[in-house]
């Protein structure tokens, strides 16, 4: 029985697939390394993979959101968690990477992780190399689902700190209401309208980033 031992450190919030024989193993920020077992003394054929994200935009996450939305509007407002530059936080590609590992003992391979960004309106590819073996081939995926789902937690972000806001004019209006304040009534008014207003035309204004965004990557090829 012999092992191979796969290292490969990668930033958080990334999953990277190794897979040797069928046998599939994990790799993430908190588990950067993968061991196998094997039988025979031969050529494998050491699968790396970095999938596409699937969709975040699920009814269970939609439901949960809305529970939670004014805990969450608290902790973005506490934390200043509002920026709008979601793009940064994307990754445009997943990779795919065959590499040929003629095995004769216990076996250590380091691989290098280098994720994909989107960087001045360009889409950079991940990079990875391995330090035993030879790279047999490598697919790249368009991982189009990111952008999307970046877009989605910045609109969470907007109606959560919208809703605190809301919520707390709201209760300024209605005091005012009661002790006959009419200038604070127009006043905080004002405010409310502005703060959706605000809020409308900023995601208006990402969701229309978002389409050229998807539409320049579209024109790209793999």
């Amino acid at each position: 029985m012999m092992k191979i031992k796969v290292n490969c450190p990668v930033s958080e919030g990334e999953i990277i697939y190794i897979i040797i024989n069928d046998e599939i193993r994990k790799i993430y920020s908190l588990e950067s390394s993968a061991v196998f077992e094997l039988d025979e003394k031969k050529k494998y054929v050491l699968e790396v993979e970095r999938k596409s994200d699937i969709s975040n935009r699920k009814f269970i996450n939609i439901l949960i959101f809305i529970i939670t939305i004014l805990l969450q509007g608290l902790f973005n407002i506490l934390f200043l968690n509002i920026n709008t530059d979601w793009k940064k936080k994307t990754t445009p590609y997943g990779i795919k990477v065959r590499v040929a590992i003629d095995l004769k003992q216990d076996t250590e391979v380091n691989l290098k992780y280098i994720k994909s960004e989107y960087i001045n309106n360009s889409f950079k590819k991940p990079e990875l190399t391995t330090d035993i073996g030879e790279i047999a081939s490598i697919d790249y995926i368009q991982n189009t689902a990111d952008f999307k789902n970046q877009y989605f937690n910045f609109v969470k972000r907007v109606l959560s700190v919208l809703s605190v806001g809301l919520i707390l004019f709201i209760f300024l209006l209605i005091i005012a209401f009661k002790h006959n304040i009419i200038l604070g009534v127009v006043f905080i008014s004002l405010i409310i309208v502005g703060l959706i207003l605000v809020s409308v035309i900023n995601l208006k204004v990402q969701y229309n980033k978002l389409k050229k965004i998807l539409l320049d990557f579209s024109k790209l090829r793999q």
